[in-house]
Order: C-alpha cells, then sequence, then structure tokens
C-alpha cells in the first residue's frame, strides 16, 4: 500500500495489535511461572516504549518473581526518573505500591501474577439486523403483517414517526434487512443529506435503485400548467414503480422533513392512488421536536386519513430494553442499577444510549460510580469532541458546515491541508464520530445530531466565513457541471454567509437556484428562493427598485403557479405600484400581465371589478396597439379575467383578441394562457378556437348572480338567464343541474 494516507492508520493499528500481543504473551509466561522468559520480552517492550508504565509495572512483577528484587527496585526508580525528566510527572498508583511491595518484600506481590481466562466461544452473529433490533418487537410484528399482505399483491404505506434518535431509520433498516432476506428488492432514499439537494431527489435516487429511468419532467415555459404537468409527473413515477413490482418491492423514504415540497406532493398522491402491484412504502419522518415544513405536515395528515397507511410512533425504550442495549454496545451484561439510571437520563432513547455507552467505554468507566451521566446527547457529543486531538475539531467544524457527507477534495479547496484533512478524519474515525463515505476520500457524520452541534456551537461570525470557504470552493466546481444541486448548495452557503461576502453572490445564486426549480415544475421552491432573494436586496443598491420589480414579478408567477393566489395577488400588486413609481411601461406591463398566465382561479372576489387595474391594462393595451407579441397577448387574457364580473361583455372580446393573437404569432404557451383565461369570463356567445395546440383548461363556475362560465368548444355550455343558474361542474363531471335555458355546443 505505500504511502497512502489510508495505510498510514491501518500500520498504527496493525502496530498497537502487535505490542498487545507480546505484552498477552508475558502474561501468559508468568500465569506458566515462567517468569525469566518473560523478562527479556518485557525489557524489549519497555525499551521501545518507555512511557507505558502497564509494562513498566509488568517487568518489575517479572522480575520479583524471578528472584531479582534488586533488578525490581532499580527498574521502579528509572520508570519514576524517565516520567518525571520526559513529563513532569510522578508514576501513577500501580507503579508507586509495586515499588513499596518490593521494599517490604511484601509476600502479595506475587498474587499480582496474571491469571489469564480463556473466553467463552462468542455466540454466533444473528442472521441479520431484525435479530439484533432492540425493544421494537411488537413494532417489526406489525410491519410483517403488513408485508404479508404486500406478498398477496396489494401496495400499503408505513410510516414511521417519533423525535430524533428514537430510532425511526435503525427499524426501517431492519426492515430492509428482512425484506432482502425474503428476496424483495430495497430501495433506499434519504431526503435529508444536504441542504443543497434538488427538487425530486428522493424519487430520484429510489428509481435509480430499482433499475429505472429517473423522471424526466418536461422544461417549463410561463403558458404551462403546472398542476397537469405535476399530475403527468406523478403518472409517470406511478407507472415506473408498478414496472419494478413484477415481485414484492420494499421502497424506504427516511427522514421525510427534509425532502422538497415537489417529492413530498408526489408521496401524497401516490399514497391515495397506490398502483394495483406489491409495492410497501416505508416513510420516517422527525414529528416530535421541530417544527415540520407545511407540506410535510399536510402530507402526513392525508396519509393518516388513507386505509392503506399505517402509523408507527416509537416512543423511548423501557429499562430491560435500555439494559439489553448497554449489554450489546459494552460487550459485557449490566447491571440493573446502571440500566435504569441511563434509562432515567436518556428516556429511552436508543440513540442517547448508544452515544453514552461509547463515552462510557471511552472513559473506561463502565458504572460511572465518580463520573456523572451527560443529560442530554450534545453532552455527549461535546464531551468526545472535547478529546480530539489539537486541530481536529476545526477541521471537523468546517467539514459540518459544509453537509452531512463531505468529501477530501472539499477539504483541500477550502483551505485546510489534506494531510491536515486526512488526520483530522482518521482521528474522528477511531472514535466514531465519523465513518467512510459512499464513496473513496469521502466521510459522512454518524448520526445528524453530531453536524447539528459542531455547528451549532461556532460563534456567527466564524460560521459565517466558513460557509464562506466552502461556497468559494464550490464555485470554482461550477465550469465544469450542469448540476442543479451545485446550485443549490452554493444558494446555502452564500446566504450564510452573508455578514462576509455581502448580498451580492446569494443574490445571484438564489435567482439561479430558482430557475432550477422552475425547470423541475418546483414552483414552491421556487418561489421560497424569490422570497429570500427580496428579504437580502439592499434599497441602497444601485439599480435596487428595479431589481425589486423584476423579483416580485417573477414570485408571483411562481405564486400564482404554486396556487398561492392571495400572497400573489399582494406581490404583484407591489410590483405594479413599483413599476409606476419607475415610470418603466415595460416593467408595468410585465407585472400587469402576471394574471395572464394559464390559471385555474378568478383572484378577484365575486362581483369584483377593479377599476383601476381595468384603466392600467386598457391603458398599457392602448400604447401596444398595433404590438403582436407574448406580452401584449397576456395582457388582454389579464383583462379579461378582470372584466369577468363586468356589465358588458367587453371580457369576452379582449379573451377573443388575445386568443387570436395567441394564434396569429404561434406562440402556444400564450395561446393556452388566453384559453384559460376566456374560459373565465362571462358566458353568452363567446366562442373558443377548438384546437391551439393545449389541452383544453379545467371547467369553471359562477355563481346565478354572475352567470355562467362554459368551457371549450365541445362542452355544453349555459344559455339560460343569469338569474336563474345554479349548477356548477367539476372536471369530468356532469352538472349537478340543469340549466333554465338548457344546454348548446359551441
Amino acid at each position: 500500500m505505500g504511502d497512502l494516507p489510508a495505510a498510514a492508520s491501518d500500520r498504527l493499528r496493525l502496530a498497537e495489535l502487535q505490542v498487545r500481543a507480546r505484552e498477552r504473551r508475558c502474561d501468559a509466561l508468568l500465569a506458566l511461572r515462567r517468569p525469566e522468559a518473560a523478562v527479556p520480552d518485557l525489557q524489549h517492550l519497555v525499551a521501545e516504549h518507555p512511557l507505558r508504565e502497564r509494562l513498566w509495572a509488568r517487568l518489575v512483577t517479572a522480575l520479583y518473581a524471578a528472584d531479582r528484587q534488586a533488578e525490581a527496585l532499580d527498574a521502579c526508580r528509572r520508570c519514576a526518573a524517565l516520567l518525571r525528566d520526559e513529563l513532569g510527572i510522578d508514576p501513577g498508583p500501580e507503579l508507586r505500591d509495586l515499588e513499596q511491595a518490593v521494599l517490604r518484600q511484601d509476600p502479595r506481590l506475587l498474587e499480582r501474577l496474571p491469571r489469564p481466562v480463556l473466553p467463552a466461544a462468542p455466540a454466533p452473529a444473528p442472521s441479520s439486523s431484525v435479530d439484533a433490533l432492540v425493544g421494537r418487537r411488537a413494532e417489526m410484528d406489525q410491519v410483517r403483517a403488513i408485508a404479508e399482505q404486500v406478498t398477496g399483491g396489494r401496495s400499503a404505506v408505513v410510516v414511521v414517526e417519533g423525535e430524533a434518535g428514537i430510532g425511526k431509520t435503525r427499524l426501517a433498516e431492519a426492515v430492509a434487512d428482512g425484506a432482502r432476506l425474503l428476496g424483495w428488492p430495497v430501495a433506499w432514499s434519504r431526503c435529508a443529506d444536504d441542504a443543497g439537494a434538488p427538487a425530486l431527489w428522493p424519487w430520484t435516487q429510489v428509481l435509480e435503485q430499482l433499475g429505472q429511468p429517473e423522471l424526466d419532467p418536461a422544461p417549463a415555459t410561463p403558458g404551462d400548467d403546472a398542476d397537469a404537468a405535476r399530475f403527468r409527473l406523478f403518472q409517470d413515477l406511478r407507472a415506473r414503480l408498478t414496472a419494478a413490482a413484477s415481485r414484492p418491492v420494499l421502497v424506504v423514504l427516511d427522514d421525510l422533513q427534509g425532502a422538497d415540497t415537489t417529492s413530498v406532493a408526489l408521496l401524497g398522491l401516490l399514497a391515495r392512488h397506490l398502483p394495483r402491484a406489491p409495492v410497501l412504502l416505508v416513510v420516517t419522518a422527525r414529528t416530535v421536536g421541530e417544527q415540520l415544513p407545511e407540506a410535510v405536515a399536510d402530507c402526513l395528515g392525508r396519509l393518516a386519513r388513507e386505509p392503506t397507511a399505517a402509523f408507527l410512533r416509537l416512543r423511548g425504550l423501557d429499562a430491560e430494553a435500555v439494559g439489553a442495549l448497554l449489554a450489546a454496545q459494552l460487550g459485557s451484561p449490566g447491571d440493573r442499577a446502571l440500566a435504569v439510571a441511563v434509562h432515567d437520563r436518556t428516556a429511552g432513547n436508543p440513540f442517547f444510549v448508544v452515544e453514552l455507552s461509547r463515552w462510557m467505554v471511552g472513559a473506561h468507566d463502565l458504572h460511572l460510580d465518580d463520573v456523572p451521566v451527560p443529560p442530554s446527547v450534545g453532552e455527549v457529543l461535546r464531551t468526545r469532541l472535547a478529546r480530539l486531538p489539537e486541530g481536529t475539531r476545526e477541521v471537523l467544524e468546517l467539514a459540518a458546515v459544509a453537509g452531512r457527507e463531505v468529501s477530501l477534495d472539499l477539504l483541500e479547496a477550502a483551505g485546510t491541508p489534506a494531510e491536515d484533512a486526512l488526520a483530522a478524519m482518521d482521528s474522528a474515525l477511531a472514535v466514531g464520530l465519523v465513518v467512510e463515505g459512499g464513496r473513496p476520500w469521502r466521510w459522512r457524520f454518524t448520526h445528524a445530531l453530531v453536524q447539528e452541534v459542531l455547528a451549532g456551537d461556532l460563534p456567527a461570525m466564524r460560521r459565517a466565513r466558513l460557509h464562506a470557504r466552502i461556497g468559494e470552493a464550490l464555485e470554482r466546481r461550477l465550469a465544469g457541471t450542469t448540476d442543479d444541486g451545485l446550485v443549490e448548495r452554493l444558494t446555502h452557503h452564500f446566504v450564510a454567509a452573508l455578514p462576509v461576502v455581502g448580498p451580492g453572490p446569494a443574490l445571484l445564486y438564489l435567482s439561479a437556484a430558482a430557475r432550477a426549480a422552475r425547470a423541475r415544475l418546483a414552483h414552491g421552491e421556487a418561489a421560497a428562493h424569490g422570497r429570500q432573494a427580496l428579504a437580502l436586496l439592499d434599497p441602497e443598491a444601485p439599480d435596487a427598485a428595479r431589481t425589486r420589480h423584476d423579483l416580485l414579478t417573477a414570485l408571483g408567477n411562481d405564486l400564482l403557479r404554486s396556487g398561492q393566489l392571495t400572497e400573489a395577488r399582494g406581490v404583484v400588486a407591489e410590483a405594479i405600484g413599483l413599476a409606476r413609481q419607475l415610470g418603466d411601461r415595460e416593467c408595468l406591463a410585465e407585472s400587469a400581465a402576471v394574471w395572464g398566465s394559464v390559471t385555474l382561479w378568478n383572484w378577484r372576489p365575486h362581483g369584483v371589478v377593479d377599476a383601476d387595474m381595468v384603466g392600467v391594462l386598457e391603458d398599457l393595451l392602448a400604447e401596444r396597439d398595433g404590438y403582436d407579441d407574448p406580452t401584449t397577448a397576456r395582457l388582454l387574457g389579464t383583462l379579461g379575467v378582470e372584466l369577468a364580473f363586468g356589465p358588458d361583455d367587453r371580457g369576452v372580446r379582449a379573451a377573443e383578441r388575445a386568443v387570436e393573437m395567441a394564434r396569429r404569432i404561434g406562440a402556444t404557451r400564450s395561446c393556452s394562457a388566453a384559453r384559460s383565461t376566456t374560459s373565465a369570463s362571462p358566458c353568452g356567445g363567446a366562442r373558443v378556437p377548438p384546437s391551439c395546440g393545449w389541452p383544453p383548461p379545467t371547467r369553471r363556475w359562477r355563481s346565478p348572480a354572475g352567470g355562467c362560465r362554459g368551457g371549450p368548444s365541445s362542452w355544453p355550455t349555459c344559455t339560460g338567464p343569469r338569474s336563474g343558474c345554479t349548477w356548477a361542474t367539476r372536471p369530468g363531471s356532469r352538472p349537478t343541474t340543469t340549466p333554465p335555458g338548457g344546454w348548446r355546443s359551441r
């Protein structure tokens, strides 16, 4: 292996094992009453490792047992002098007691000879983690029963919820191991690995592991119907899962609280319309101790109402299970009092128990007689971190800021020499704070809480500087990749580095991340990026008003497409007001035309016509008389919907002009928007061109006071008096009441 960095730690480990083996051989010789044979080896050991008091104690004991008392006393004094000269310390209690025993010729000294006890043959290892799981028999029995139903050809969902560290992932791993033993294909997806994960990442991992092509949403355009496109995406996912389920399949979505809203929305649809195939979907979610994202909370609420979904709320282990877990971690049966004490301090949280047992092993105090048990996992982790060699914590802090998993090249690009990074990670690996990642030269924190403690303990300014270092290192990768995930990570780091680098980089990457989210039909994420960009914009910056207007207009579009109409109304109104202040007619047209995009909703309350907005639209259209362009078509469409509750047919005429213009200029997306707005205009003779290359919009309804609105050309339209209309429809259904004037087709 030569001088490879990985070989260094292996050489150290093997050298230590050799020393331990030689020491055990000497112990065996002493136990066999052959001290004279042990003395030469012990003399070589203390020469090679002169600061190890345990080896000196073995040599003194061997010399005394070999009737070489003077040499034994000399060895005690040589060790004491060496420790004082080299380290400035006195020998420990064991050597001091040995010296007094040699001087007194204490006969009990020979009782110190080792009496090795041959260990019993170890019990056979369990066949899988299902057998090794502690304290979760009832939950596993419930999952097994559900799995038997899935084997019979039906689908099911199991949601495992609870606080951090309670064992959700551990239970899911046991379920996955059991499924593999039965020959099931297993796909495991982690949703909360990094803040910069792109939309649909959980489902991308699942499909890749099942041998299915990844989801490929069509590129989004301003005229797209986002809801219809998202439903097509769901149908695609459902079809791919069905294709993979020629036999029972297990899909695990771990840490749902970290998933993007689009992936969560697809999960909600999938749970309601599970494929008729043997698919078992296991979802873990941290529902205790933190505020869930709104999309996740809504999805879990919907799942709770589905008959095919089962919820498992994990609680803390009882004292007996804690004792069993401690015995497994410590390698020997523990006493009942210790198990009760640990259970009292940890409330049975398995992660807390495991971390505490590691701390106990490191402290060489399996009973904690003098050392108090830390009251929380944070204290346990901080104690372990404090024992790391100098310089190690600084590297781990940089890694924690970078994310759950970090690579050597990223640490090096962020300013940490490779030798320092390797030494730090070897130390962290040795104490169990990190494990080796999925690829060479990568490391992953054993638990998210380790990363959170490291990052959370940093002073705010130091944390911002570390984020800036990581962001600048990642920025150098942009030239060679088109990965949306990299843009998301850059956004995350430069927003956190705001006090150090200023708002410029954060605004740049927030805009790029919003564009990437729109391309994936993730308009909710795009809107979140837009809000954050507006919050960071410096009002004193050059051209700040124009930048704010552009951000507001883009945010209004995203809010409209994600169905957040109330907020969209306020945002678009602010954009229009800002455009008026700027005196920029093109800006005013762009913001006023937002509502000309495809939408299923009329944003005005029933019966309301905003005369001021109508005046703005008519003024802008008068200026653009003779223009044939998408913006003008959207303005006409917006005017059509603004006049939906008007006393005349001006809205209908505006919508018809919008459709005609869109068809004339060949703008399919503008044509679909215009048709959508036409369907929101009052009925009574408006004819929509029967085909413009776009699916028909959803049927709309109006109350009796406002008349009726019909759908596309082949749908029936109400021709009766407005005062008597009481019917309404939903997509794909017939009217509930025949209108007084009968039906006619367009």
